[in-house]
């Protein structure tokens, strides 16, 4: 194994333009392939290709335009009770 061709998660968030909590997170679910020479609570090393060899969710959400049975009703009321601060206190 050559270290040049692996990169910390700190690197690869910087080359993929993700942020490290989102390559943290990839690793612990196992969307990004990693390498852990001295077991658990050490160093982990990412291929620097797996950004070629995989693809990553994308961020982009979808427009509202697109999906019309996403878009919120005006009339429906919150759930829960009504905040304090909303009583009326006419008296």
């Amino acid at each position: 194994m050559e270290p040049k061709n692996y990169c910390s998660p700190t690197e690869f968030s910087r080359r993929s333009g993700l942020s490290v909590v989102t390559v943290r997170r990839y690793l612990r679910s196992g969307l990004l392939p990693f390498v852990q020479l001295g077991g658990r609570r050490h160093c982990i090393l990412i291929p620097c290709d797996a950004i070629e060899r995989f693809q990553l969710p994308s961020t982009a959400q979808p427009s509202a335009e697109a999906d019309p049975s996403s878009k919120p009703s005006k009339s429906a009321p919150l759930s829960g009770p009504v905040p304090r601060w909303l009583w009326d206190h006419s008296c």
